[in-house]
Formats: structure tokens, C-alpha cells, sequence
């Protein structure tokens, strides 16, 4: 017998008059609710589609799992018991008693023994480790050989007898490993570099320390080639000149679209920047255009530009620092934790727990371990002090402008707010305040104007609008009239005019006059005289 259901799924039919998924993930009725007055009927569908399938595929769990009746009878305590009891059968029935043949439940024991259903503790796998340990300290071997003396005496072993290297193959894989000159960049697959080698981040180093490092970078400061391209240089040949070596350049900027450009005003589009990734530059650049009028620079705001980039591969840029870390220190199963001076530079090496920022925006965006040897610092945008993360999803965590500390910023991304200068929707894409120019206040009209709290219509420009409107269309009225009144004008000219004809353009001279004696300042009250109907 089959448990009743009293929750049924809504509108689910394939020809079911509801609103398409995209459309409704795009309707701003999800964010901010229905707003009062009507709904259209297939948005509303939608939601108690979406509603109903999730309650009635909860209610048919209830009901096959429990074995009860599931009834729309407004009982919450029942309903939740019953969803408790079936959650209970659906553990108690899906998972087994683990055994040598199937995964399952199984009981812990401290206790050695032979059974096969139970599992040891960490406290019982120690004891038998401790155990065994004893046992094999306490025992000498006596009947083996090793290089065919019998351990009953010191043997002396050279290299050749135990496969090691010897000291001639070492010095030759040294002087093969050295052939790397320091401070060059080389890629490298994984996230931490080699022993001896230091991660390009922009790190200051000690160059009393690192003094080959120094030589090829006088700054003390690693180059930070993350997430950037290596170009050579020009050295005067002219395709990419007034650069120096290790100087650092803008991408090349691709404009995405170019919207509505009358007078010679032209506006760069939004569209697609998130979805294609594009960076955004760290300030406002020129661009050098040539339109209709004439050659000029146009000056735009670092959102509209997108940076062209070649398919490529994310490697680690690494360089040798020629130092003389240990490996079994760094690798060590009880690593030892750096030290960092005054001056930001590591005075004993060591690992640390990093909190990474983004360069430009200073957003918190991961943290992981990093190895810093000594006399190295942080990477470029990084720091020691652990953020406290924000309860809320509109807000984010930034380090401030001084880097001194964390703080937390309002976070308005993906959110449409208006231009107060020139009433336009602009999508926001970067964390903190709301700018002075910006509002979420949507304009009622072309005509409204910001008072800084909230907008005011102009009613004076919406007045001014209107008579100019009104101008308009007595002006183009007029202009029809007189060419009608013209032709027929001709025909009484040249003695061709019938009466009707005659009688024709009376009218609409007549109609031409009242058109002219219209008050427009009375726009957009006006009652338009009535156009000759022949």
C-alpha cells in the first residue's frame, strides 16, 4: 500500500506557463521581491513551481522512508517528526556493519585480540608500536652477513658498497646544478620552489645575505612576476623603446564597444567585461582616437577598457638565490617557524601562514603556508595578520590604504546603481563605499536632479521640455498644412480649381492660421485645432 501525499509538485507540465530560467535569474524581483500591484502570471508560476517540486520531493522521501501519510493538515511538529523518523531509516538502511568483504559501521577497541569485525585506536596501534620497537632494540643480528663478514664485529663500509654517490659525483651534480646563474627567472610547475631557490612575488631580500642575488636585482626586491608575461628587451631597436630592464608596462587595452557617439562624445560599454575576464588598468589612461571632427585624446575610466592576452600556461617563476639551505629544513616533519626582523626580512628561516591580498582592489583573497629563508621577506600584497572574515555576503574584507591592518568594506558587486550626473545604470564592480556620483536610487524621470539625499524633478526643465516638444509639432503641423494649402493654391492660380478644391484650401489656410495663433507655452495642456479632413 502506497503512503498518501498531500504535497504535489505545481506547473510542471512541459507546456506549464512559467518564465524561462535565464529570464527569471535576470528578473529583479529575485533580489528585491515582487513590488506591490500586479505579477505577471508566468513569473509567479515560476516561483511556486520551484517552491512546490523542492516540498513535494521532500514530502515523497517522508512517505517512502517512514511509511506514514504525508497530509497538508498544517501540523509542522508532526511533519518534522516524520522527516526525523525517515532521515533515521534511510541511515539505518543504507549504511551496514563493516566487515573483510563491505564498508560499513565498525566498533574501536583498545584491546589486542583476533577478531575481525573490530578496529584498533591510535592508543592500541602506539602500544604495539612501542612494543615492537622494544623488542627490535633488544635484539643484535647474529647470523646474517653484510658484505660477507658476519656482524659479529665493526664493519667498514665504503661508498661503493652501500650504492652512494661519491664525492667527485656530487661535486660534479653541484657544479651542473650552479650552471643557472642567479636571479634568473625560470618557470617552474609547482606552487613552491626548489631547495636554493626563491618565488619571483616582489619580496625584499638581504643583499649582504644574497650578494650574487643582489648583483642582478640592486633593489634588494625581487621582481613579482606573478601573473605576468616576460618580454624582451628593446635595447634600441626601436619596436619597443624608452624602456629600461626590468621596467614594468601596461597591457594593451581593447575597447569593447562603442555606444551612442553624438557631438563627439563617446561611451565605452560594460558588456561582457566580467565574462571575458578582462583586467582592468591600475589608473585612468588616455587613448588616442580619430573621429569625424578631427584627432584627439580621449581621457576614460579604467572600467571600460579590457587587456588583449595570447593563450598561454601558468607557470611559477622562480630564481636561485645561492644559498645554503638544508633540505632536511625545510622538508623537516617538524618544521621550524620564520622569524621576521624590523626591517621585514626573515632573521631566522622558517615557515608562515600568509594572508594575500589583491594588488590593486587590496582585497583579502586566500592564505597558505609559505618557507621563507633567511634574510627573504614577504611577497608583494602579503601579510602575517589573519583577517576576521565578515558575517555577511554584502560585505568583504581589504587591507587599508596604509597596509597597516584588515578592515571590512561594503561589498555591492554585481549591483545596479545610477550616475547622478548622468542618470545612467552602471554595474558595480569593485568592493568599498558607494562613490559620491552613484546612487541605488533609480531616477523617475530624465529630469530628476540629485540633492545629494535623493532626486528632485526639475519641473522647470520638464516645462521647458515640454513647450520645446510642443513647438515641435507645430512646426512639422504647420509644414503640412502649407504644402497642402501651396498645391492647391496653384490650381486656383492657373484657373484649374474645382469648388471643392476652392473650398479645400480655405480650410486649410484657415487651419494654418489657428495652428499659428497655438499658445505652446500652455504645453503639454493644449487643444490642437482640428486638421481639414479633406
Amino acid at each position: 500500500m502506497s503512503q498518501k501525499n498531500d504535497f504535489k509538485a505545481f506547473s510542471i507540465s512541459n507546456n506549464a506557463n512559467v518564465i524561462s530560467q535565464e529570464k527569471y535569474e535576470e528578473n529583479q524581483g529575485l533580489q528585491t521581491g515582487f513590488p506591490s500591484g500586479d505579477v505577471p502570471t508566468h513569473l509567479l508560476n515560476k516561483v511556486l513551481r520551484q517552491a512546490s517540486t523542492i516540498s513535494s520531493v521532500v514530502a515523497d522521501f517522508i512517505a517512502t522512508q517512514s511509511g506514514n501519510d504525508v497530509l497538508d493538515d498544517g501540523n509542522v511538529a508532526k511533519l518534522t517528526a516524520q522527516l526525523n523518523r525517515a532521515i533515521e531509516q534511510k541511515i539505518t538502511t543504507d549504511i551496514p556493519s563493516a566487515s573483510l568483504t563491505q564498508k560499513g559501521i565498525v566498533q574501536l577497541t583498545n584491546e589486542s585480540g583476533d577478531s575481525d569485525t573490530l578496529a584498533v585506536t591510535q592508543k592500541l596501534a602506539q602500544e604495539i608500536v612501542n612494543s615492537l620497537y622494544e623488542n627490535i632494540n633488544s635484539r643484535v643480528l647474529n647470523s646474517r652477513k653484510v658484505n660477507g663478514k658476519v656482524l659479529d664485529e665493526d664493519i667498514n663500509l665504503n661508498a661503493a658498497d652501500v650504492g652512494a654517490y661519491s664525492r667527485e659525483e656530487i661535486d660534479k651534480q653541484n657544479k651542473e646544478a650552479n650552471n643557472i646563474p642567479v636571479g634568473v627567472p625560470v618557470p617552474w610547475p609547482l606552487p613552491y620552489p626548489p631547495i636554493g631557490y626563491l618565488t619571483c612575488n616582489g619580496a625584499f631580500f638581504n643583499k649582504l645575505q644574497y650578494p650574487e642575488l643582489a648583483e642582478a636585482y640592486p633593489d634588494g626586491r625581487l621582481p613579482d612576476l606573478r601573473a605576468e608575461f616576460i618580454r624582451g628587451w628593446d635595447d634600441s631597436r626601436g619596436a619597443d623603446s624608452g624602456r629600461g630592464i626590468l621596467s614594468w608596462q601596461e597591457g594593451s587595452y581593447l575597447v569593447q564597444e562603442i555606444n551612442n557617439p553624438p557631438n563627439c562624445v563617446v561611451n565605452f560599454s560594460l558588456n561582457n567585461r566580467a565574462e571575458l575576464n578582462w583586467d582592468v588598468p591600475a589608473g585612468n589612461v588616455k587613448v588616442n582616437g580619430r573621429g569625424v571632427g578631427g584627432a584627439g585624446n580621449w581621457i576614460t575610466d579604467t572600467n571600460f577598457f579590457g587587456v588583449t592576452r595570447p593563450r598561454n600556461i601558468a607557470f611559477n617563476y622562480v630564481v636561485r638565490a645561492a644559498c645554503g639551505i638544508r633540505a632536511e629544513q625545510k622538508n623537516s616533519l617538524e618544521p621550524e617557524v620564520a622569524v621576521l626582523g624590523k626591517d621585514g626580512l626573515a632573521e631566522k628561516a622558517g615557515w608562515l601562514t600568509i594572508y594575500h591580498a589583491a594588488p590593486y582592489s587590496r582585497e583579502f583573497i586566500f592564505t597558505r603556508p609559505e618557507y621563507l629563508m633567511e634574510g627573504v621577506g614577504l611577497p608583494t600584497s602579503s601579510y602575517t595578520d589573519a583577517p576576521e572574515l565578515p558575517d555577511f555576503d554584502n560585505k568583504a574584507v581589504c587591507r587599508s590604504e596604509d597596509g597597516k591592518y584588515w578592515e571590512i568594506v561594503p561589498d555591492y558587486r554585481g549591483k545596479i546603481a545610477y550616475s547622478t550626473q548622468t542618470h545612467l545604470p552602471i554595474k558595480i564592480t569593485e568592493i568599498g563605499e558607494l562613490s559620491d556620483t552613484l546612487t541605488f536610487e533609480k531616477p523617475a524621470t530624465h529630469f530628476d536632479k540629485w540633492t545629494g539625499k535623493e532626486w528632485v524633478t526639475d519641473e522647470a526643465a520638464v516645462k521647458a521640455s515640454q513647450i520645446e516638444q510642443a513647438e515641435k509639432q507645430r512646426d512639422i503641423l504647420r509644414q503640412h498644412a502649407n504644402e497642402i494649402a501651396t498645391l492647391l493654391q496653384h490650381t486656383v492660380d492657373v484657373e484649374m480649381a474645382t469648388e471643392e478644391e476652392k473650398v479645400a484650401l480655405m480650410a486649410w489656410k484657415k487651419y494654418f492660421v489657428l495652428l499659428s495663433r497655438v499658445d505652446i507655452l500652455q504645453a503639454p495642456d493644449i487643444e490642437w485645432p482640428e486638421q481639414p479632413s479633406n
